[in-house]
């Protein structure tokens, strides 16, 4: 009874995600990957599809194509349903996770080509800090005219769990 009270609630918070958006993955350690394939596995069969992006552990004793093979093959070998993954590897799409000041930072205003854009606005932590849930803030930069996607949230709760939007 308890675990299939379990599994109702996290399919109805998936099917809850679903308007918010689609579910991300960042992977971390490998041994998290575990507990994100059950709920992702669930979001799978009900048509969601995922995004992943990973932050290499410079510290690691494996390379961070070893660390990515070892997230991709794990959500691959889950049936995920993978979107993209903001990692350039096995032919799959670029993508940077950037604002404008951050690329002008760290790259001091190079152009990207064919690179998608994950960018974010956000004015602080919880769903008052929110911005508006649109591309409506956007300004071209380093040649995107057009984002893939954006970070709007961050740390706003979603059926209890901390999420960024």
């Amino acid at each position: 009874m308890i675990l299939s009270s379990m599994l109702a609630l996290i399919l109805l918070c998936s099917v809850a995600l679903c308007g918010v958006a689609s579910p991300v993955v960042q992977e971390q350690a490998a041994s998290e990957l575990v507990t994100i394939l059950e709920t992702h596995l669930l979001q799978t069969f009900s048509g969601m599809k995922t995004e992943a992006y990973m932050t290499p552990q410079p510290k690691s004793s494996k390379t961070g194509a070893q660390q990515f093979d070892e997230m991709y093959g794990g959500l691959r070998n889950s049936y995920i349903n993978i979107l993209s993954i903001w990692v350039q590897q096995y032919g799959l799409g670029v993508g940077v996770y950037t604002n404008v000041y951050e690329w002008n930072e760290i790259t001091g205003g190079a152009t990207a080509d064919n690179v998608l854009l994950w960018y974010w606005n956000v004015y602080g932590a919880g769903t008052s800090n929110e911005s508006p849930a649109t591309f409506s803030d956007f300004h071209s930069f380093a040649g995107w005219t057009v984002p893939t996607a954006k970070q709007y949230g961050q740390v706003g709760s979603v059926c209890g769990v901390d999420v960024n939007k």
